[in-house]
């Protein structure tokens, strides 16, 4: 894509600073740019679109127009369009700039396919979906847009890297009450992207399961507890949060860890000897580590196994035939 465009001097007074029609980012501290602009100048002209013979738009450099106009500067070499430059041009060329810098984050991608055509016709989908940085298909796209209804409380934490994008399309498809709902959680107990991912898919599969809300899966006694214990601290939290999600998705197999996890406290082997189960106890087989240096920590290790397997009421706890 090439656009035609003139570097010439702009004063302030004809630009139009009310048109937000490409302000389209999420990440922007004015008062950053204001210390920067004061420090070096302006080292990338924004790019400015001709209204008409008066008025002039900003395309790009939102940031650096608005911090300009608070240090009071009259006026600003930049990069001038035609009015014959389309929206649609203009929304490409932002976002060509934008990507030199970062990635859009979720929240952009879909401002800028509203912007430009969230209905491509088959000669643009390829097109726009490069534009953004998406797979080409109609999923992608739609996952983009579905960023943009979710409640503010995401948007937020959207914006600061606090929400997992994989969790946009799953959020921006539930009732109001459960977003509320994830919302309050994720606020409290802030989990990083792989557990709030977690989290989301046993909810689902409880709420489906169990035919019920999130939210009503969420106002569990126990995950209630946690969160409004003032004693504890984020991480614990959510600690206890998926523990207890992992007891609701999985009973049976939380079950069969905490009988085999008492039953090995009961055997009081030194950390020297351990004693394990195959992963969500597909196998009856168990495995024993032993660390020695010496004879008699052989014999010592050897002697807790035969203990073991004597003690028939442990061996029936730990499914030993």
């Amino acid at each position: 894509m090439s656009i035609q465009r003139t570097f010439r001097t702009v004063f302030l007074n004809a630009v139009d600073f009310d048109d937000r029609t490409f302000d389209l980012s999420s990440h922007r501290r004015t008062s950053d740019v204001v210390d920067s602009l004061r420090k070096y100048g302006v080292l990338h002209p924004p790019v400015i679109r001709e209204q008409n013979s008066t008025r002039m738009q900003i395309v790009s450099g939102f940031g650096r127009m608005i911090a300009l106009r608070e240090l009071g500067v009259d006026y600003i070499d930049a990069y001038v369009l035609s009015a014959k430059i389309s929206d649609r041009e203009c929304a490409l060329l932002k976002l060509a700039e934008l990507r030199t810098e970062r990635e859009p984050d979720a929240l952009e991608k879909g401002r800028f396919v509203v912007l430009i055509d969230p209905q491509p016709g088959e000669a643009d989908f390829h097109e726009l979906c490069a534009a953004i940085g998406v797979h080409p298909t109609e999923k992608a796209l739609k996952r983009a847009i579905a960023a943009l209804q979710l409640p503010d409380k995401f948007l937020k934490m959207l914006t600061e890297g606090r929400l997992s994008e994989d969790a946009v399309e799953t959020l921006s498809s539930m009732t109001e009450q459960d977003c509320a709902s994830i919302a309050r959680l994720f606020d409290i107990c802030r989990p990083g992207l792989n557990v709030q991912r977690e989290l989301l898919e046993h909810l689902q599969d409880i709420a489906a399961r169990d035919n019920l809300d999130i939210s009503a899966v969420l106002a569990n006694e126990a995950i209630e507890r946690a969160l409004n214990d003032a004693s504890l601290k984020p991480a614990q939290k959510t600690q206890l949060v998926r523990s207890s999600v992992n007891y609701l998705r999985f009973p049976h197999l939380c079950e069969w860890e905490d009988c085999f996890a008492q039953a090995v406290d009961e055997l009081l082997w030194p950390p020297e000897c351990k004693l394990s189960h195959h992963p969500f106890f597909e196998s009856s087989r168990l495995k024993i580590e032993l660390s020695f240096e010496s004879k008699e920590e052989l014999r010592s290790h050897t002697e807790k196994l035969q203990s073991l397997c004597a003690n028939d009421d442990l061996c029936k706890r730990l499914r030993l035939k």
